[in-house]
């Protein structure tokens, strides 16, 4: 049997680690193949984030208008947590608050006479302005909710000034100062300080009595006794 007749041929190996075909190699010839033992496994690729459901990147989410640099009528810019996230301002020109919180006391030089706008100017658009008012309505508790009793209460004590100045001056009698003196001496214990008031008032030389006070000086006097005892006429 001649052998060349069998070669070249093909012959299948089956080895179970790299020291095996390392030696296989040597057998063979060939050159070791330390590498192959050593060799480091290929790094696993890291899988990209899965997207939302329906095939779609969520959605942003509305951080709300960007007020960076923007300050209110008190000067003070918006803060995350003093101020509500809707970011509006009350028609004033404040920024809306926070449920529960107080608003802050202005900055010196502020509130100014119109809404704010940016630092650099102080002062908001117009355009602004309108905006503000039509897409972020005023909210209990952002206003003062106590303006319209303080409206009124002014009101009423303007029409009872107006009143007052509409009544003459009251006359007073002699009878008027003579029980003015004594409701007086009786809230005292005493009529001495109501007699030193009456020296204050008479003429020089008369007899030290209310009847003797006159007539030009007796509104005068009867204020004067009534501070003294701290007392109001009741005649």
């Amino acid at each position: 049997m001649n052998e060349a007749e069998n070669f070249p041929m093909h012959v299948g190996i089956v080895v179970t680690s790299a020291a095996q075909l390392a030696s296989v190699y040597a057998l063979l010839g060939g050159v070791a193949l330390a590498a192959v033992a050593t060799a480091a496994p290929s790094p696993a690729k890291t899988p990209e984030p899965a997207p939302a459901a329906g095939g779609e990147a969520a959605p942003a989410v509305d951080a709300g208008p960007d007020v960076s640099g923007e300050i209110d009528a008190g000067g003070h810019p918006w803060s995350a947590d003093l101020h509500a996230s809707t970011k509006g301002k009350t028609k004033d020109g404040f920024w809306r608050m926070k449920v529960g919180v107080s608003r802050p006391d202005p900055k010196p030089g502020y509130p100014l006479a119109e809404a704010t706008g940016t630092a650099e100017s102080g002062k908001a658009s117009e355009a602004g302005e309108s905006a503000t008012t039509e897409t972020a309505p005023s909210t209990a508790g952002d206003d003062d909710e106590f303006a319209a009793f303080r409206a009124a209460a002014a009101e009423s004590d303007a029409k009872d000034a107006a009143a007052k100045a509409g009544v003459a001056p009251r006359k007073w009698t002699d009878a008027d100062l003579g029980a003015l003196c004594n409701q007086a001496a009786t809230k005292l214990g005493d009529p001495t300080p109501v007699k030193a008031v009456i020296a204050e008032f008479i003429p020089e030389g008369t007899v030290a009595h209310s009847r003797n006070i006159p007539e030009e000086r007796r509104e005068e006097f009867a204020k004067a006794v009534e501070a003294k005892a701290g007392i109001e006429f009741a005649g």
